[in-house]
């Protein structure tokens, strides 16, 4: 079985435009494969002539998905559906990204990762006490260790099974009961604080086996090992993301890998 890394683009079509230049480092220096791999984009229908045309540039093959969401925290959850996609019974391994991420070393190196089936992976993010990880949801006292880190969900590994199927199934209907029900704000970090939440208390995340391969913030220098650079903040708003993006690439696409005499 293939796998699959799969995005979300909606609302602002700026998010494009980072999407096109997640692909284009990709091309350069992910060492992406074809017949191992396979693209999707979850979109709304009102933006794929957009879309393809700032990606097909770089030569992949993308699959597209439509769902007809319309807000921001639709959009943000909106890789929580992937289990409703279709075609997803032709995967085995899935890894979602956010637009807002340059691939700047080969790709496999996390694809091809030990991961166990059941488990999802994110790169560590502050601890489990932060509101941005979902600290306001836990009884008190809590049924897990707050000391214990928390993990992005701009970057998640799995298997395609029926545990991480549960986990996302769970964490909307979570989602529902807090918003609808609680009648609770939306929290300001969208579904993060759900879905950390959720797979805290159910015990099946990993915080930890990415963080040699991602890099969160504002980078200042290239590192050739580092595979993703995040470029987190500025939540909902593509423009300030792809003027650090856009600098960035141009450092990557300059750096000329450093030469050993044998």
């Amino acid at each position: 079985m293939k796998n699959l890394i799969y995005f979300s683009v909606f609302l602002d079509v700026g998010y494009g435009d980072l999407l096109a230049m997640l692909l284009k480092s990709m091309n350069a220096r992910g060492h992406f494969n074809p017949e191992t791999t396979d693209l999707l984009i979850m979109t709304h229908p009102s933006m794929q002539d957009a879309i393809v045309e700032k990606v097909i540039p770089y030569g992949f093959k993308i699959h597209f998905w439509f769902k007809d969401f319309r807000t921001l925290f639709e959009a943000a959850a909106a890789r929580l559906y992937i289990f409703e996609y279709p075609l997803i019974d032709s995967y085995d391994k899935v890894l979602y990204l956010d637009t807002d991420i340059l691939v700047t070393s080969n790709i496999n190196r996390i694809l091809d990762l030990p991961i166990e089936s059941g488990k999802i992976y994110g790169p560590e993010n502050l601890k489990l006490d932060s509101p941005y990880h979902g600290c306001q949801f836990y009884a008190n006292p809590p049924e897990v260790d707050l000391s214990q880190p928390a993990y992005c969900t701009g970057i998640l590994l799995f298997h395609n099974c029926s545990e991480i199927k549960d986990l996302f199934k769970c964490t909307r209907e979570f989602i529902q009961y807090d918003l609808e029900v609680r009648k609770n704000p939306i929290p300001c970090c969208q579904e993060q604080p759900y879905l950390v939440y959720m797979s805290a208390i159910k015990k099946v995340y990993d915080a930890r086996l990415l963080n040699d391969y991602v890099y969160q913030g504002r980078p200042e220098t290239f590192d050739e090992n580092i595979v993703l650079y995040h470029f987190m903040g500025d939540l909902g708003s593509s423009y300030h993301k792809n003027h650090r993006m856009t600098e960035f690439l141009q450092k990557v696409m300059d750096f000329k890998p450093s030469m050993v005499s044998t």
